[in-house]
């Protein structure tokens, strides 16, 4: 029996070995697959700018307590915002706004199936999206002028945005049910502003005079309209470069629409500024701030051996412009008020000189509630079907927003039914295996005593006989 017991013991302990074994073998034959599509870094790399970003964050906070968005120009992954503690944009799930997404792409950011990143933003996007803080690492990546001293020995820089609008505020009411349909990322900017401020103006004005020279290229074009440039020599550098004259002086900006996308390096003046192309890096380009009759050196330089783009865009702001809409959203909001009242609670105070609509740059979700003045109201989609926005007449108001899972109060009700079942389940199984020993034990006790009675019945046939014996 023990020698039984123990090969069967050292079969289970040999089948749990080879399970482990498997299970380990199968993990690193999948990461290791995975690994030549994602890249696995080290703790060091990992961690990178990220100390140096919460100190610059936190810095920032001390002296602005308020609720706002902050960003960075430059970027560890898209998941940035979580690790450092910041409400930014740049974001990446598998459960992502597919809506928000969409938008976010169609306004020039670096955006793809599941993210979006802080690629591609101007003044516009940043006031529309209340961005109030910029960090960056670059004067040739930042916007803006005004610095804050956060006293960060680490070359991060915080620049403040001043126009920034924030979370929610009172647009016009043409922001309702809207959709911008421009395929260029410069109007559809012009289209988000004149639907939250209901006046159109002109803020992109496109630079019109430049000259293109190749460098170890062969120009061609496809028959979809795309203009091709393929390496004459494989091994040798070759770029596409624009010299652009610029008419009038403000923020210049480029964007080369393409569906063949091919890594560059994008050069302004000799000074490397981003990868250009592919993934998150397909977005609006900031080229800097330059005066009328500047003249840009632009260099994109492959990575690869060819390079596809319909006809380049390049756009300079115009800041009287950008300062009129500023000033017409601002003048709706004199006395517009957002408090971050709990976890996933807003409350909003405004005065609305004429019905208006609140914006909220909150993307649409199921499970947000709204109430004005303490009665529940309905909640819009808005802008593509993007974010959200709500009716509000004349006056002053209050609105409160708060959000909770859709589906939260069924599930928890299922739960609580789940727990209940199964508390009496096991009450039932108790009381029902105590009654069942119960009933065991009395019929153990019938057979005892039936088994004593026989005994006793053979004992006295026994001593019946003995006697008979005896007698005889």
């Amino acid at each position: 029996m023990y020698k039984k017991y123990r090969s069967y013991r050292a079969m289970k302990i040999t089948m749990l070995a080879l399970v482990i074994a498997e299970l380990l073998v199968n993990n690193l034959v999948t990461f290791k697959r995975m690994h030549k599509d994602i890249y696995y870094s080290t703790r060091e790399s990992y961690i990178g700018d990220i100390p140096n970003t919460r100190a610059a964050i936190d810095a920032v906070k001390a002296q602005d307590d308020d609720f706002y968005r902050m960003e960075k120009t430059y970027h560890r992954c898209v998941n940035d915002p979580i690790a450092v503690g910041m409400y930014g944009v740049s974001h990446s799930s598998s459960v992502f706004n597919e809506k928000a997404i969409a938008l976010a792409k169609k306004l020039g950011f670096g955006a793809r199936e599941h993210y979006s990143r802080y690629d591609g933003a101007t003044p516009i996007t940043d006031d529309v999206l209340g961005i109030k803080y910029v960090l960056s690492k670059s004067e040739l990546l930042s916007q803006y002028k005004e610095t804050v001293d956060i006293d960060v020995d680490s070359g991060i820089k915080a620049y403040k945005n001043e126009d920034a609008f924030g979370f929610a505020y009172l647009v016009d009411k043409s922001v309702a049910e809207s959709i911008i349909t421009d395929k260029s990322p410069f109007a559809a900017q012009e289209s988000l502003a004149a639907l939250i401020s209901g006046e159109y103006g002109k803020l992109f004005y496109p630079l019109e005079d430049y000259g293109l020279d190749l460098t170890n290229l062969n120009a061609g074009s496809t028959t979809d309209r795309h203009l091709s440039y393929k390496k004459r020599l494989e091994n040798e550098t070759a770029a596409v470069n624009y010299n652009i004259t610029v008419e009038r002086s403000g923020r210049v900006y480029m964007y080369l629409p393409s569906i063949y996308e091919r890594e560059c390096r994008l050069y302004v003046n000799g000074e490397f500024i981003k990868f250009y192309f592919e993934n998150e890096n397909h977005s609006i380009a900031y080229l800097g701030e330059f005066d009328s009759g500047s003249v840009i050196d632009v260099k994109l330089e492959l990575l690869k051996n060819d390079v596809y783009f319909e006809q380049p865009q390049f756009r300079v702001l115009d800041d009287e412009a950008l300062a009129r809409f500023n000033e017409r959203v601002r003048s709706m909001n004199e006395n517009t008020v957002v408090t971050r009242s709990g976890k996933a609670e807003l409350s909003i105070t405004v005065e609305a000189d004429e019905p208006r609509e609140l914006f909220t740059t909150i993307p649409y979700e199921e499970g947000w509630t709204a109430t004005l003045d303490g009665k529940p109201v309905n909640i819009r989609k808005c802008l593509n079907d993007t974010f959200m926005c709500l009716d509000i007449p004349s006056g002053k108001h209050t609105v409160e927003l708060s959000f909770a899972s859709a589906g939260m109060s069924v599930g928890l009700i299922i739960t609580a039914c789940g727990a209940v079942i199964f508390a009496a389940l096991i009450v039932i199984g108790t009381v029902t295996k105590r009654l069942g020993k119960t009933v065991s034990d009395g019929e153990d006790d019938d057979i005892e005593a039936d088994e004593c009675s026989e005994e006793s019945c053979e004992l006295n046939d026994d001593n019946e006989d003995r006697e008979e014996n005896s007698d005889g």
